[in-house]
């Protein structure tokens, strides 16, 4: 929801909080604000996998997102400039959430979550 009203209020919010001259940036604030819920669910992933003591598969899972950011932006940032690096940032986000997801999927914890969101006890 912070994203969406963050999103929405981008113009309004740079030219508030850093003056007339940002306003411009309000684009680029729109598209990273979309990265709001990816920055929360990693979060919690990756604290999930070092906690079980899979931090080698977290840092592969982190080196591969920085590469393939890295490898993107290069392709996409001299057409596309700012904005395509946000963009780039949402589509990394969206593969290393689902990567690490799918890391966790099927551990003691996310079953034990799903039986209480399920209502199915503890």
């Amino acid at each position: 929801m912070g994203g969406v009203l963050i999103s929405l209020l981008a113009g309004e919010l740079m030219e508030i909080v850093y003056g007339p001259s940002m306003a411009d940036a309000g684009p680029v604030l729109q598209w990273l604000s979309w990265t709001i819920p990816g920055e929360f669910a990693l979060a919690f992933l990756v604290t999930a996998l070092v906690a079980w003591g899979r931090e080698r598969l977290m840092l592969i899972f982190s080196g591969g997102a920085l590469l393939l950011n890295a490898v993107l932006n290069m392709l996409v940032i001299p057409e596309a400039g700012i904005i395509g690096a946000a963009q780039v940032k949402i589509v990394c986000y969206i593969i290393v959430v689902t990567a690490a997801a799918v890391a966790v999927r099927g551990t003691a914890f996310t079953e034990r979550l799903s039986n209480i969101l399920h209502g199915r006890g503890t």
